[in-house]
């Protein structure tokens, strides 16, 4: 399995280096490359202004992400020490609205959900890790994913 980590400060002025880096990924045929990079934007976006937002120093603390993939499967895997993610009810609600009826900023997780198979999020150790996935639909698939 091939991998790539890049570790960003959570500051938004890290964006470019996000997207340098993205760019110099050898993405499998598979997975077409402006999914990936909005869903890149929208999840480190959404962890520098959430969960980083109450914290006096949040410079020390890096956002990794680490993008991984095989001939059968594509995962991008978001991990930080911010603040966890608890809007579940409000990412529900979000989902069964029409776009014209959501609130500005509303639309990353379905965006997010329609550019992917798998979508995992848990908290171990005060360590936030989420993970996305996306299979080689051409291939047949196991049932022991990572």
């Amino acid at each position: 399995m091939k991998t790539y980590t890049i570790k960003l400060r959570p500051n938004l002025s890290e964006l470019e280096s996000l997207f340098t880096w993205l760019e110099t990924i050898p993405l499998p045929q598979y997975v077409a490359p402006q999914p990936v990079a909005l869903i890149c934007e929208e999840v480190f976006c959404n962890i520098v202004t959430h969960a980083y937002d109450s914290f006096s120093d949040p410079l020390n603390r890096d956002i990794e992400v680490r993008i991984y993939f095989s001939d059968e499967m594509f995962v991008l895997k978001f991990s930080d020490f911010g603040l966890p993610f608890t809007s579940g009810e409000n990412k529900e609600k979000l989902s069964s609205q029409s776009l014209e009826d959501r609130p500005l900023g509303g639309v990353g997780w379905p965006l997010i959900r329609h550019f992917s198979d798998e979508v995992q999020y848990q908290t171990r150790n005060d360590n936030n890790i989420l993970t996305i996935k996306k299979l080689n639909q051409g291939v047949k698939h196991g049932n022991n994913h990572e």
